[in-house]
């Protein structure tokens, strides 16, 4: 047992921060909590230090049995097997990373349908965004998430009850926009825009 670990030390080191950070991007991917990119920065950098401390933990160990003479070839197999294991932490934290602001780049628009009629040739466009929502039926609900890709207004247009439904959501965005709006349509038919944060 002591043999192995060397081993068993350095696969901790490199499985803790890859089964963490992945853990912690899907959760975040479910719940949308706007604490966990914050907390991911910090598990990269703890990650990090893991990393090249398994890396040196494995190679000193392997360094070790060599020159005493106790390298067998049997450990051949389980060394590269955790040195793959603590290498693969930076290839996958690369595509958390970007995978990641991918999605928190996204602008979100929230429409709530709270009126008796449907709502009919619901769009958004404007910063380059051309997307057909289609029908919202009456007590319904859709999200959409996009990115904005140039300097516009994004308008959300809409007919309900042959009334014409014309919301600005922001006058002015840009290819760095970032923002959460919602559009709450009433019984009455009154249009209420509420942005959630917008940047």
């Amino acid at each position: 047992m002591e043999q192995l670990r060397w081993l068993k030390v350095s696969l901790i080191l490199g499985a803790a921060p890859l089964i963490t950070g992945i853990s912690l991007f899907l959760l975040w991917v479910f719940t949308e909590w706007r604490w966990l990119p914050i907390a991911g920065m910090f598990v990269i950098c703890a990650g990090f230090a893991s990393v090249v401390s398994g890396l040196v933990y494995l190679g000193a160990g392997i360094l070790k049995r060599i020159r005493s003479g106790t390298w067998l070839r049997a450990s051949i197999g389980p060394a590269v097997l955790v040195g793959a294991v603590l290498i693969s932490n930076f290839p996958v934290c690369y595509g958390l990373f970007w995978a990641s602001w991918n999605i928190a780049t996204r602008y979100t628009v929230t429409v709530s349908n709270h009126a008796s009629t449907p709502i009919e040739k619901a769009a958004l466009n404007g910063g380059g965004v051309s997307l057909q929502v289609g029908q919202i039926k009456a007590g319904a609900t859709i999200t959409r998430k996009f990115h904005i890709t140039h300097d516009g207004t994004l308008i959300f247009s809409a007919e309900q009850s042959e009334r014409r439904l014309d919301v600005i959501i922001n006058s002015h965005v840009t290819d760095s926009s970032i923002g959460h709006s919602e559009i709450d349509v009433s019984t009455g038919g009154t249009i209420t825009l509420r942005r959630v944060y917008d940047y």
